[in-house]
């Protein structure tokens, strides 16, 4: 399964489906060879949800009102 999956990132990663690669590695783990920088926003981490625009919590009062870590989980992400 892991072959396959990490397939199907490299499908997606290099085209205009970068974000859904992005969801794929989220979602499933794989490919786990992938690096990221210590010295990075993520601290070595990979990133477990994106940022918010300000536009978004400014006009959306049921926006989270102070940034949130971008390696905090999301309320589904049980790992």
């Amino acid at each position: 399964m892991e072959a396959v999956i990490t397939q199907k990132w490299v499908a997606l990663a290099g085209t205009y489906q970068g974000l859904e690669a992005y969801f794929e590695q989220l979602r499933t783990g794989y490919p786990d060879f992938l690096d990221y920088p210590v010295e990075g926003v993520t601290g070595g981490v990979f990133a477990k949800r994106l940022p918010l625009p300000n536009i978004v919590s400014q006009r959306n009062p049921n926006a989270p009102q102070t940034p949130v870590a971008i390696t905090t989980p999301i309320w589904w992400d049980v790992d």
